[in-house]
């Protein structure tokens, strides 16, 4: 879950475009602050308008999105990050974030991007000019991207911005800023925490605004500049139209206020393939600060439907039998792979652990599930879970459910083998029927049984291991049998040794690393057996360390 508050990091962009003390324009080292709130994916990157800072909007990021993981960016000149003389350019601001998002190496097969003003401008114009898909979605609230009409071919200057330029930076203290604007419009229509979470981080150690209303008006006056206009890049942008872009705009054209006034093109949808617009009635451009519960709901939702979205689209794999071993392993490669991830395990603690691992790594698509693979009706009730969840039928069944049991043929008991039985052969049948009628209706599909050595050899003292996994390897090849001509992928891969797990690790710490199978380079194996050309597919595979006698 989410932390009780974020933390602050900086991070140093390399090569980007400052402006020196001479005032001249060159490359230098750029450093941004930002804020993080931990949590599960996907991670939401949100971004704020001109002049204001990422703390402005607590309200709606501890509401809306508690539990995620969220960044909320400093862009330059604005709360901690880096100050240079002005002018501060529309399209730096765009530049920074997609170097930012590289930089920290965010996964954006994860990344929702939130943008409020400028804020949205900055995520969009990043998004079209990366050479990748750079978001799953967009969601711009009121953003500052004119009609097509408004941006010059110069650097003509036509935002009257000489009033900003004469306000004041000085305070005397957090509260004395708060005093003064509390009177003001639009401040006074603030609730009186987002005013003070405004003024406490727009000030520097001498209580100075960080924004500076020099560097403040130029944002304005490079608005509407050549360098500003987003519509070249999304023509060219081979990428953006892939994103679904949410664009909410006010309804206000006409105030005293300039700042009351929307800036958004009330077509600008239309510019995106996936676009789709929203405009609010009676609600001015800083609505987020105003009205940050109206923000909430919007937010809420839409995360809702983007996340249900993104792993509707996903194939399923299921994995029973999870722990931190290859149960994590073969989680993690099939996650990689692209793949939503059903786990399925008898105790909570072994599976809550791999879940957790999967969301640090970026995976969002994944669901835990306890049952008893020896309980028909518990197996059923997980698949049942997992369907629910994703909305669709698995394509990837790895069953990897067994018991160890190690003792004398004398004190073997019948209930015992039985159980092993159940977990092993029955489990593994419940879990293929469940399965089976889908990839069947598809023609496709790949089910991966895990056997071990004692699926080729009974030892002594390994009866109630040797049994239910000869059993299960007989399962494998019967089901190959019927099921390749029907294009389902059958196979049995015999672990022929220990795999390094924690447990066996620690137990062990004198033996040969070499002596171990790595559970990551089998569970490589998995998937490589997965995606085989239907022309050479393997039935059964033996895996085993170099130096395991064989």
């Amino acid at each position: 879950m989410m932390s009780t508050g974020p933390t602050s990091h900086f991070v140093t962009l390399p090569n980007r475009l400052i402006v020196q003390a001479n005032g001249k324009v060159d490359q230098g080292s750029l450093k941004l602050h930002y804020w993080e709130w931990e949590g599960r994916q996907p991670t939401i990157i949100f971004c704020h308008a001109a002049s204001f800072h990422g703390r402005c909007y607590d309200p709606i990021i501890n509401e809306a999105l508690h539990g995620f993981h969220v960044i909320a960016l400093d862009f330059r000149g604005h709360g901690r990050s880096q100050t240079h003389p002005p002018p501060y350019r529309f399209r730096w601001f765009a530049e920074d974030v997609l170097q930012f998002i590289e930089t920290l190496n965010i996964p954006t097969n994860h990344l929702i991007g939130i943008g409020h003003s400028v804020g949205g401008y900055a995520l969009s114009a990043a998004a079209a000019l990366a050479s990748k898909r750079l978001f799953q979605a967009l969601l711009l609230l009121d953003p500052v991207i004119f009609s097509p009409s408004t941006y010059h071919e110069s650097d003509t200057i036509s935002f009257d911005a000489n009033y900003i330029r004469r306000r004041k930076s000085q305070s005397s203290s957090v509260n004395d800023m708060i005093s003064r604007l509390e009177k003001r419009e639009p401040f006074s229509r603030w609730p009186q925490q987002t005013l003070r979470n405004y003024c406490t981080y727009a000030l520097d150690e001498n209580h100075k605004l960080v924004c500076e209303p020099e560097g403040e008006a130029s944002i304005y006056e490079t608005s509407t500049q050549f360098d500003s206009n987003i519509y070249p890049l999304i023509e060219k942008s081979k990428f953006i139209n892939e994103i679904p872009i949410h664009i909410v705009r006010t309804s206000t054209a006409t105030s005293s206020n300039p700042f009351d006034i929307s800036p958004t093109n009330p077509d600008l949808y239309k510019s995106f393939r996936k676009g789709q617009d929203t405009q609010l009635e009676n609600m001015k451009h800083f609505f987020p600060m105003e009205q940050p519960e109206i923000v909430v709901d919007l937010v809420k939702k839409y995360i809702s439907e983007i996340i249900r979205e993104m792993v509707s689209k996903k194939p399923i794999a299921i994995i029973i039998g999870v722990g931190p071993g290859l149960g994590a392993s073969l989680a993690k490669r099939f996650a990689t792979g692209g793949y939503s991830i059903g786990l399925i395990a008898r105790k909570e603690s072994s599976i809550q652990p791999v879940q957790k691992k999967l969301e640090q790594q970026g995976h969002t698509c994944s669901l835990s599930v306890t049952a008893d693979a020896s309980d028909i009706s518990s197996m059923k009730n997980a698949f049942h879970t997992i369907r629910t969840k994703f909305g669709s039928d698995p394509e990837v069944l790895l069953y990897n459910a067994s018991r160890f049991i190690y003792n004398s043929i004398l004190d073997l008991k019948p209930d015992t083998l039985q159980n092993a039985l159940n977990i092993s052969v029955i489990g593994g049948l419940v879990a293929s029927q469940e399965v089976l009628p889908s990839m069947v209706k598809q023609g496709k599909g790949t089910i991966l049984f895990t056997g071990a050595t004692a699926s080729l050899r009974g030892s002594a003292k390994f009866a109630g291991c040797s049994v239910p996994k000869f059993a299960l390897r007989s399962l494998s090849q019967s089901m190959a049998r019927e099921l390749g001509p029907k294009g389902i992928h059958v196979a049995h891969i015999i672990i022929d040794g220990q795999i390094n797990t924690p447990n066996q690790m620690q137990s062990q710490p004198d033996r040969d690393i070499n002596s171990f199978l790595n559970s990551d380079a089998i569970a490589e194996t998995y998937w490589q057996l997965h995606v085989q050309p239907r022309s050479t597919w393997t039935q059964e595979l033996d895996l085993r360390p170099s130096m395991e006698k064989f």
